[in-house]
């Protein structure tokens, strides 16, 4: 069967919304913002009672709000809070079903200058704890009302997920040690869909970033904290800036070796990130193999005497000294840890050993009937013996290992083993072709096949042109997605940003394909726009 499906590529579009609710002109009418859920029992603000809103040439240094019913403060520190930012935090006060909440009286407000207090979640009733949610009161210091505003949504820059409630910062410093060092002059929460809206700014220029504050200090001085950063420099004048992405990610931390073991002839080093491009030399091994890994590393060697290994990375060097190999303790025998128990048509069968593989006897190996193969040792990883059978016709093989027919780097022989492998029919198999439309011209793309997150398979290309043709025939049926990464420094892995080179996050987008069924071919066109 054949079947042709158009899949475009939605953009990050969401119902862009932030009601600004003032209290009153001259008297407010203080109530939740509208358009957020509405909750009937959440305490509400006596008006008559309650410091009046929106209020121009404010010299108040003290609010008070009056509520309807006994309340109590959640976490009032973090919760309430004021912009622009102070250099201190508010001081609240709650007596019944009063809350008086003062400025500090070691700082001074700022003239022609909009404020918004910001309650948070901090007001719930004593009863039920619901909390009157999206309250915030507004006074200028000047002549009018600032209301100029910037909203957008926060994404996991990986995996295109929406950030739930990420740390939204403005600085009108354009510097970017700004960002690490102090406080914004604006912040803002946004929802549980990483949606965010930050009101009430005065015209000026503007640096965005994003944030999850883990030592809630309101700056990025932490690796591990995660973080966005806007492109350019915003310009707020009349205009408010709508539908903004911020593309959220860990930078990568500077690697170094985290945990070593080492072991009779082999050494195994456990890296903070990635171990690509690590060198290692050994002064006095007899013999010895490195296989690298995601962020490891494994040393086999064999050495009369003490040998010093040195380990060179991202301009770094590390020395470790490994002690005479005796072998006592190892094993006569190398096995096989896993191998593929199951064989598609034109697919490789891989076996895996304890150790990197010195010497193969063919005549050792061989299947319960007569099929021709041919095998090899894997380049990068010498622990795999990778077999190519040709013309298999039989729904189930049987793979014979002979005693002795693998050696391996330690002088240590297989024992015979019997390995039953499931034959995979193309009939049972599906056939995806796909089309990427506008994908850029000379620029490097790493394309993985998903099934429940779980990378099935992975290619890499060059496009040459905007439209790039792709098949792959070897699918089981199931339900799949496809991620595609701009791979933008050609190293076949995505990166996350580098906040020092204002280096942006690789960019991914990820598409459902739906479900394949057995001996479909289906055909998908993908727009990259």
């Amino acid at each position: 069967m054949k079947y042709k499906i158009s899949i475009i590529k939605l953009h990050s579009t969401a119902l862009w919304f932030f009601a600004i609710v003032f209290f009153g002109t001259s008297c407010a009418n203080i109530r939740p913002i509208s358009g957020g859920p509405e909750d009937k029992t959440a305490p509400g603000i006596i008006n008559d009672k309650s410091s009046k809103g929106q209020t121009l040439h404010c010299k108040d240094r003290r609010f008070t709000f009056q509520f309807d019913e006994w309340i109590t403060l959640n976490n009032p520190s973090q919760n309430i809070f004021i912009l622009p930012s102070l250099k201190n935090p508010l001081i609240t006060s709650l007596k019944g079903k009063s809350l008086q909440i003062s400025i500090d009286p070691k700082d001074t407000l700022s003239d022609n200058t909009t404020y918004s207090i910001y309650f948070g979640d901090a007001i719930k009733d004593i009863t039920n704890n619901n909390i009157a949610s999206n309250l915030r009161y507004v006074f200028s210091t000047g002549d009018f009302i600032d209301s100029l505003s910037i909203s957008g949504n926060v994404k996991d820059a990986f995996s295109n997920k929406d950030i739930e409630k990420p740390l939204v910062l403005l600085y009108s410093n354009l510097e970017d040690s700004a960002f690490k060092t102090s406080k914004p002059d604006y912040f803002v929460f946004g929802d549980k869909n990483g949606i965010f809206s930050l009101n009430n700014i005065k015209a000026g220029r503007y640096k965005l970033y994003g944030l999850i504050d883990k030592n809630q200090n309101y700056f990025y001085d932490q690796k591990t904290e995660s973080i966005a950063f806007y492109d350019e420099v915003i310009l707020l004048k009349e205009s408010n800036l709508n539908k903004i992405l911020l593309r959220m990610s860990e930078e990568k931390p500077k690697n170094f070796i985290k945990d070593k073991k080492v072991l009779d002839g082999r050494m195994r080093l456990i890296f903070t990130n990635s171990s690509e491009d690590v060198s290692v030399s050994c002064n006095k091994c007899l013999n010895y193999k490195v296989i690298s890994e995601v962020d490891s590393l494994s040393f086999w060697y064999e050495s009369e005497d003490t040998a010093e290994v040195v380990v060179a990375f991202e301009e770094k060097k590390d020395t470790i000294v490994l002690l005479p190999t005796t072998f006592k303790s190892r094993s006569p025998k190398t096995q096989i840890t896993r191998y593929s128990r199951q064989l598609t048509p034109d697919q490789s069968i891989k076996l895996f050993f304890q150790e990197p593989i010195q010497e193969i006897d063919e005549t050792k190996i061989s299947f319960n009937q007569d099929i021709k193969f041919t095998l090899k040792i894997d380049s990068p990883d010498s622990r795999k013996l990778i077999l190519n059978p040709v013309s298999v016709r039989l729904e189930r093989l049987n793979l014979i290992l002979k005693d002795s027919a693998v050696l391996g780097i330690h002088n240590a022989w297989n024992i015979s083993d019997t390995l039953p492998i499931e034959v995979i029919s193309q009939a049972s198999l599906s056939r995806l072709s796909l089309q990427l439309d506008s994908v850029f011209p000379d620029t490097h793309y790493i394309i993985q096949i998903l099934s429940n997150d779980k990378v099935i398979e992975t290619r890499e290309f060059d496009a040459v042109t905007s439209i790039v043709n792709l098949k792959f025939n070897q699918l089981f049926p199931g339900k799949y997605d496809a991620r595609i990464i701009e791979d933008r420094n050609r190293n076949g892995k995505w990166d996350p940003s580098i906040f020092a080179q204002r280096i942006q996050a690789e960019s991914v987008s990820i598409f459902s394909l739906g479900e394949l069924r057995a001996d479909w071919d289906l055909e998908l066109k993908i727009s990259m726009k």
